[in-house]
């Protein structure tokens, strides 16, 4: 399946644990007995995370992660947006300032 064009806008958060932002395509337990498609991956594209405030707690620092990551050349996650995505206040400009991984992504932006 393809995932398109979905927004997350206005939305506060005030804690998370283990990982902030998760957008992958992966193999799960949701891959094996009883569904005929357990082979076939998809797509992820146009992701719009918009007016997303942050808030951390002392647990979170150096701790957290957020994961942009495809399952393998094909099946890649792409066009991705952090519009006014802020963490403490602090507006994200860049994947070091939120600490994101990515692995067969691409044009993820942040404005």
């Amino acid at each position: 399946a393809t995932i398109s064009n979905v927004s997350y806008d206005n939305i506060r958060v005030e804690h998370y644990y283990n990982k902030l932002v998760d957008v992958r395509i992966i193999k799960s337990k949701y891959s094996g007995k009883g569904f005929p498609d357990k082979e076939q991956r998809g797509q992820i594209q146009n992701i719009l995370l918009s007016n997303i405030n942050v808030k951390t707690t002392p647990w979170n620092l150096g701790i957290s992660l957020s994961h942009i990551g495809g399952y393998d050349a094909g099946h890649t996650v792409q066009n991705v947006t952090f519009d006014n995505f802020r963490i403490d206040n602090k507006k994200i400009l860049n994947a070091d300032q939120l600490e994101l991984y990515v692995k067969q992504a691409s044009k993820i932006t942040f404005k």
